[in-house]
């Protein structure tokens, strides 16, 4: 009988497992580059050095074009830099497109609610909410960012259930209400909103 003679040439192998731990090496170069440049864009954006962060993020962006979960990621963090230095438009463009890359995420809703309130488009505020509300039922800050909402359109009964419903869930909605307005007053003077005596109470905490 005729034996099986064939050996593997050495040398292929030898080719393979350097090219293999060559692809490995890039590999693990690139996540620690991706790691560090995205925290130090969430350092820089926290100093409020946002071009940095916009630079550090947008490199972030530029290397993960085909790695779904970190270009989103990356996206969504330029998004909220965008955010909390006031460029509005540039916010609301970036988190358009996170959420075209994934329209099932309750934190991108729940942030670009929070970015159209802040520019005072609360229509479309409040359907980011209930889309956040409709992906977790559950979720306090929705219910509270919502009834917020609801204050400014004047719609005081939904404004009050939605506010009482993250207040039953746990959510401090008076001192969340103190960290943007000073009192009741300050609230009517900024918007030129008169809050009903009810919904007053609840807010100052003085309906308890």
């Amino acid at each position: 009988m005729k034996t099986n003679t064939k050996v593997y040439n050495r040398n292929t192998v030898s080719s393979f497992m350097k090219w293999f731990l060559h692809l490995t090496i890039r590999m693990d170069m690139n996540f620690l580059i991706l790691q560090d440049m995205t925290e130090g864009g969430v350092a820089h954006a926290e100093k409020g050095e946002i071009e940095s962060a916009i630079e550090d993020f947008t490199t972030v962006i530029n290397l993960t074009s085909d790695d779904k979960s970190d270009y989103v990621e990356a996206h969504y963090n330029l998004g909220l830099t965008y955010a909390k230095h006031g460029k509005i438009n540039l916010a609301i463009s970036v988190f358009n497109k996170v959420l075209q890359l994934a329209p099932n995420e309750l934190d991108f809703y729940n942030n670009r609610g929070i970015v159209y309130y802040e520019h005072g488009e609360y229509e479309r505020a409040i359907s980011d909410y209930s889309k956040a509300i409709q992906l977790k039922p559950d979720d306090i800050h929705a219910y509270h960012n919502r009834g917020e909402a609801w204050l400014h359109l004047r719609e005081w009964h939904k404004a009050q259930e939605d506010l009482e419903v993250a207040r039953d869930k746990g959510a401090d909605i008076i001192a969340a209400f103190h960290n943007d307005y000073e009192s009741v007053r300050d609230f009517k003077e900024k918007n030129d909103v008169k809050l009903p005596q009810d919904i007053a109470a609840m807010l100052e905490g003085s309906g308890e």
